[in-house]
């Protein structure tokens, strides 16, 4: 959903590596992981539309500026080359 620009809501699993990649609440939004969590942050994103739209454009121009595939191949080459 971030490599369209819509925001991404992403369950916070310690282990997903989601929080090597990505910011909470800047590029994307977390909720722990039990419905209620969800259905409140789902409630905020309704409520907060302008801070929503942020967040999804954070996202974008993140995927946008370094996950693409040149830059996953730059990534690999440098391990290659060590």
């Amino acid at each position: 959903s971030m490599a369209v620009g819509r925001p991404l809501l992403s369950d916070l699993a310690p282990d997903d590596g989601m929080s090597k990649l990505f910011v909470d609440g800047k590029h994307f939004i977390g909720y722990q992981r039990n419905w209620l969590d969800l259905e409140e942050k789902m409630e905020w994103c309704i409520q907060n539309s302008s801070k929503t739209i942020t967040i999804a454009e954070n996202g974008y121009n993140e995927i946008k500026s370094n996950h693409t595939i040149e830059n996953r191949v730059n990534q690999i080459l440098e391990v290659i080359e060590k």
